[in-house]
């Protein structure tokens, strides 16, 4: 849009909708990357015990549960663009 309608997106950022949107947006995301990590902590037995049981095992497995969220998540906001 920058390039395109250089005058309306010079008055959509004067007006603060941009900032409104990307606001909305974040906490879109955010909702959805919690809820996922939620569900996929539950699917995949990744809980206290588990931790208990082996800390970096754990902490991997997290960790790869994470990226593959974020990964998904991106694929779904591109793909909206």
């Amino acid at each position: 849009m920058e390039e395109e309608k250089p005058a309306q997106w010079i008055e959509i950022l004067q007006s603060g909708k941009v900032e409104l949107m990307m606001g909305m947006m974040d906490r879109e995301y955010n909702q959805k990357y919690d809820q996922m990590k939620q569900e996929m902590k539950k699917q995949r037995g990744l809980n206290h015990i588990f931790q208990q049981r082996d800390f970096m095992g754990y902490t991997r497995a997290i960790m790869a549960m994470e990226d593959e969220i974020v990964y998904l998540l991106t694929q779904q906001l591109t793909s909206q663009a």
